[in-house]
């Protein structure tokens, strides 16, 4: 890096910093004074966002850690009934995540999750502007245009939307670096860049990946079409670069992607039309739309337009008021016509993007609005490019200046007071009044402002103001009372004391009931289990084996349509080996004291928490000698004349299996006896019992029947079946067993192959292209 880049990355790296420093005030001082001061923050004090950040990313990070720390990234039993870690969600937020990576360095220091959050989010950010900056350069895009648009791309409508996703920003971040490993490719350089990038969004969602390959695929014809004499023969031709190296990527990036997506192409979350289905916008959706061209979606209780639809105010539009104004003068310049056509296309698909519902189809198969972060690179890139010839028809900007200042005072003060509504209670139209400023303040540096140099600067100040105070209100409104979400960092040192002194005082357990706030709703409180390490009964959005599908469809969860599942039903507690329960002494005591006995060992009593001992036989592994129909009990679950309990019941005391089994196994095991069995070894992914018995038996353990398991009766390998809905049966004879459980993540062999190849095929490609040009060279 020369001297003039040195100082160039300098400057930018101050100014993303400062900005994101002032978006995230008061929770970055916060942060910085605990540092200096050597004090750990409150929860009250701790940067937490609403909703899935609060009630699930925490609990992910938390228990993506203890995984790294136990050195297992396998069967993990903190989530419902335990399921491999790739068929959870931290497949799809963490396990290919760089970030997540160095999240779990920096909360080796720190050892307070949320801080780490906060640390990590500014990164991602940060490396956005530093990664947008570098695919501007490749266009030739002037420092100073550079340093507004790094701006704009760190902080746009998307980014702030979608930081309580972590998993989205890590993407975001690196999807720059796609596209300027596009751009080396049609400069005929190595594709080296190109195939790294594509590899680490592959690890890192390959969920995301798909909507961004159409855009690719878009950018990838104009900007061929642009640069070059368009032949078909030719095109095709050179297509063949990006592609092959596209699909090497595929199988660098296995690894990560292909034993995940093993689990999911079972999720039957994947089988549904979504939450919400309609089929065009309604007036509030396109108002909601347009006004979020102008300012950052809101998350404020109070809203003008958003109706807080799970797919609707995920909407990732805005990209400043400075690309509005500057997207016309683009095709007003003196640009070459091809150009001017490829960046119209772009511009077009991108703004068909959001003219139907349907079209998310295309991106995601479902409703959802998240592809809209096509619309920053879009507008942004056209934007660049026009400020960057900064040759302005004064005309054309008046007339944009006119239509954005009546667009914004229609969507924030005539259409609201039409409706009647209370101006003073919305942030919406604060946020308009700013946007209307400063697109004065640009328009009017552009037109009376004759030095370029001092225009930039003006303009550089203002995008500056523009989106830090955008972007504070935009995370002011996701933090605004989310604390109250997050009490479960308080207790964190308490409840895990007491579940480790449960472990001393009971090794044999496994899974329990957890009722640590009973004053929140239970979708909120579904993953405490995981922030603290504790298997529970509970567990939100996908988080479950999808082998125990009907089990859940049994006990009335519906897991096709509810992914908020709780076994809380007592007569199962006994089946699932649910032994004990922690709950706080203000939850329903009379309910635990029915249920269960009082353990009172100093050791299992705090201020806030006890320990209950639930009534029934606890094991790991029963007998059982009676069965039940699996079409008749799944038939019962869809019946209202039939109680929970009574279906409980007939699970408690039955084995469920296939109809055409239920005569067999009764007359031969229907006079077996009655025995429970707890393992004498369970670790991670591996589990061994010894016992002997006195008769044949049919052996139900309550460990989902998931395909990774393998099991060795006395050395010789045996085949389980599927019973109970979804767990592990074996037949086994009279006599001593000497039973062995490991775990291998199905899929994850020939990942390992396939990236093998993978690498070797870059390997493969670098060298022939540097040979290539080393050739070209001493030509």
């Amino acid at each position: 890096m020369n001297t003039k880049k040195k100082k160039e990355f300098l400057i930018l790296s101050i100014i993303l910093l400062s900005i994101l420093f002032i978006c995230f005030l008061p929770f970055t001082w916060d942060l910085l004074t605990s540092f200096i001061k050597h004090q750990p923050l409150d929860a009250s004090e701790v940067f937490i966002i609403k909703f899935d950040w609060a009630s699930q990313y925490v609990p992910f990070y938390s228990d993506f850690f203890k995984s790294l720390d136990s050195g297992y990234i396998g069967w993990n039993w903190n989530y419902l009934f335990g399921t491999d870690l790739l068929a959870t969600k931290s497949s799809l937020c963490f396990i290919g995540d760089l970030y997540a990576l160095i999240a779990y360095l920096i909360n080796k220091f720190i050892n307070f999750v949320p801080s780490t959050l906060l640390i990590i989010t500014i990164l991602k950010l940060y490396i956005s502007g530093l990664t947008f900056n570098f695919f501007l350069n490749k266009h030739n895009i002037n420092f100073k245009t550079r340093i507004i648009f790094s701006i704009a791309f760190m902080l746009s409508g998307w980014s702030l939307i979608f930081i309580e996703h972590p998993i989205f920003i890590s993407f975001y971040s690196f999807l720059p670096l796609v596209l300027a490993g596009i751009e080396n490719i049609l400069q005929s350089k190595k594709s080296t860049l190109f195939i790294i990038s594509s590899s680490i969004i592959l690890m890192t969602s390959y969920y995301f990946t798909w909507a961004f390959c159409i855009y690719l695929l878009l950018y990838w014809c104009t900007r061929y079409c642009y640069i070059n004499s368009f032949n078909l023969k030719n095109f095709f031709k050179a297509s063949l670069k990006p592609l092959s190296a596209f699909l090497i990527s595929v199988l660098i990036s296995s690894i990560i992607w292909l034993p995940a997506f093993f689990f999911m192409i079972g999720s039957p979350r994947l089988a549904t039309e979504g939450l919400v289905n309609y089929s065009f916008w309604d007036i509030d959706n396109i108002l909601s739309i347009v006004l979020n061209f102008f300012i950052p979606v809101v998350k404020f209780d109070s809203t003008m337009y958003n109706s807080y639809w799970y797919y609707f105010y995920q909407i990732g539009i805005y990209s400043g008021i400075l690309s509005l104004l500057l997207i016309p003068q683009f095709f007003y310049q003196n640009h070459n016509k091809k150009e001017k056509i490829a960046f119209l296309c772009l511009l077009v698909f991108t703004i068909l993007s959001v003219c139907s519902p349907k079209i998310g189809y295309l991106f995601h198969f479902t409703y959802s609005l998240r592809y809209t972060f096509i619309f920053t690179f879009t507008f942004l890139l056209i934007s660049a490019y026009s400020l960057n010839t900064y040759k302005f028809s004064i005309k054309i900007l008046l007339i944009t200046e006119s239509i954005m200042l009546i667009s914004m005072i229609a969507l924030g003060y005539m259409i609201p007071l039409s409706r009647h509504l209370d101006l003073s209670v919305y942030y919406e139209p604060k946020m308009l009044l700013l946007a209307s400023l400063v697109s004065l303040i640009y328009c009017f540096s552009i037109i009376f402002i004759k030095n370029k140099r001092i225009a930039l600067q003006i303009i550089l100040i203002t995008a500056f103001i523009e989106f830090s105070f955008q972007a504070h209100v935009v995370i002011k409104s996701q933090t605004q009372n989310a604390y109250l979400e997050a009490d479960y960092l308080n207790n964190d040192i308490e409840v895990k004391n007491i579940y480790n002194s449960l472990k001393e005082y009971d090794p044999s357990f496994y899974r329990l009931i957890l009722d640590v706030n009973p004053t929140l709703d239970n979708t909120l409180t579904v993953n405490y289990g995981l922030y603290y390490g504790i298997p529970t009964s509970k567990s939100y959005d996908s988080q479950y084996n999808y082998v125990n599908y009907d089990f859940l469809d049994y006990m009335r969860s519906y897991p096709s349509v509810d992914w908020n599942h709780q076994i809380i039903e007592p007569n199962i507690y006994e089946l699932l080996n649910l032994k004990y329960s922690i709950v706080r002494n203000d939850s329903n005591i009379d309910y635990y004291n029915y249920y269960g006995t009082f353990l009172e060992l100093p050791s299992l009593k705090t201020k806030n928490y006890s320990v209950y001992l639930n009534n029934g036989n606890f094991a790991m592994a029963q007998s059982f000698n009676t069965f039940f129909s699996k079409t008749e009990l799944l038939n019962m679950s869809k019946l209202d004349n039939y109680y929970l309990h009574e279906i409980s019941s007939i699970l408690n005391n039955n084995l469920i299996v296939s109809d055409e089994y239920v005569e067999i196994l009764s007359k031969k095991y229907g006079n077996s006896e009655k025995i429970y069995i707890n393992p004498i070894e369970i670790a991670n992914g591996h589990i061994k019992f010894n016992f002997t018995l006195n008769d044949d038996s049919f052996l139900f353990f309550s460990i989902p029947a998931s395909y990774g398991w393998s099991i060795k009766d006395n050395g010789n390998n045996v085949n389980f079946s599927s019973v109970n809905g979804g767990f592990i049966g074996l037949e086994l004879t009279k006599g001593n067993h000497q039973l062995e459980f490991n775990y291998e993540t199905p899929g994850l062999k020939i990942a390992f192959i396939t990236m093998i190849i993978g690498l070797l095929l870059f390997i493969t490609k670098y060298y022939l292209e540097v040979s290539r040009k080393n050739l070209k060279k001493h030509n």
